[in-house]
C-alpha cells in the first residue's frame, strides 16, 4: 500500500491517484485487526459462533443508521427486490461475514491472534491470481513481487516461535 500511495497511482493503470480508497482500505484492515485483537481479549470461555454472531449483528445494527442516512432509496430497492437479489444479500450476511469471523475466532482460541490474522494476508494474493487465471488481467512485476512479499511474510510468521503462538497453541 505505501508503494502504491507513493508511486501516485492507482496500482492498475486505470485511473489517476485517489486516496479515498487508501484512506477506505486502511480503515478496513484496522477494524479487522482491532476485531482479532478484541476476540482474542474478550473470546474468554465464549463459543467462537457465539462471538462472531454478535460481532455481526452489532455491525449490522451500527451500519443501518448509516445507510438510512447514506441512502433511503437504496433501502427501498431492497424492500421491493427479487428473490435472487435477497438471497444474494443473504448469502453476503452469512457466507461472507459471520463464516469468516467463526474461522477466525476458532483460529484465535486454538492459535492465537497472529495466527489467525494471517489468511487475510493471503486474500489479495488469491484474489489476483484468480483475476489472472479466470479474466484474463495482467500480471505485473509489482503483482508478482508483492504476492511473494505477502507470501514470504506469512511463511515468516509461521515459522517464528512466539510467546503467544505457544501460549495459544498448548
Amino acid at each position: 500500500m505505501v508503494a502504491l500511495v507513493a508511486s501516485h497511482t492507482d496500482g492498475i493503470g486505470a485511473g489517476a491517484f485517489d486516496a479515498r480508497g487508501y484512506v477506505l482500505t486502511l480503515l478496513g484492515v484496522l477494524s479487522v485487526a482491532a476485531a482479532v485483537v478484541f476476540g482474542r481479549r474478550r473470546l474468554g470461555s465464549h463459543q467462537p459462533l457465539a462471538v462472531a454472531a454478535v460481532q455481526t449483528f452489532v455491525g449490522a445494527l451500527l451500519t443501518v443508521p448509516v445507510e438510512l442516512v447514506a441512502s433511503s432509496a437504496a433501502l427501498a430497492g431492497v424492500a421491493s427486490a427479487p428473490p435472487l437479489t435477497l438471497g444474494v444479500l443473504a448469502h453476503l450476511g452469512v457466507a461472507a461475514s459471520t463464516l469468516p469471523f467463526l474461522a477466525t475466532f476458532t483460529l484465535v482460541r486454538r492459535r492465537g491472534a497472529t495466527d489467525a490474522a494471517l489468511p487475510g494476508y493471503l486474500i489479495p494474493v488469491v484474489a489476483a491470481s484468480l483475476g489472472a487465471l479466470l479474466l484474463g488481467e495482467q500480471v505485473t512485476p509489482a503483482l508478482l513481487g508483492g504476492g511473494a512479499l505477502v507470501l514470504a511474510s506469512v511463511l515468516i510468521v509461521t515459522r517464528a516461535p512466539t510467546d503467544a503462538g505457544r501460549t495459544a497453541r498448548r
